[in-house]
């Protein structure tokens, strides 16, 4: 009886050992392709911001004014 469960224990053991593998792989994977995109996305910020900082000074500037 003692070796049947210590068995299952083992297999049990392996089989979260093997899922938390699987999970590790995918989150690496999942890593490695944010890298390139935040490179992407800090680059293109600058002008993006660019692009709103003249919306946001006419919302400023209509809120002050009280219109």
């Amino acid at each position: 009886m003692a070796d049947t469960d210590s068995f299952q224990n083992l297999v049990a053991a392996r089989t979260l050992r093997r899922t938390r593998l699987e999970k590790s792989i995918t989150l690496a994977s999942a890593l490695e392709k944010t890298g390139p995109r935040l490179e992407e996305i800090k680059q293109r910020l600058p002008s993006l911001e660019a692009a709103v900082h003249p919306l946001r000074a006419r919302k400023w500037c209509i809120s002050a004014v009280g219109i």
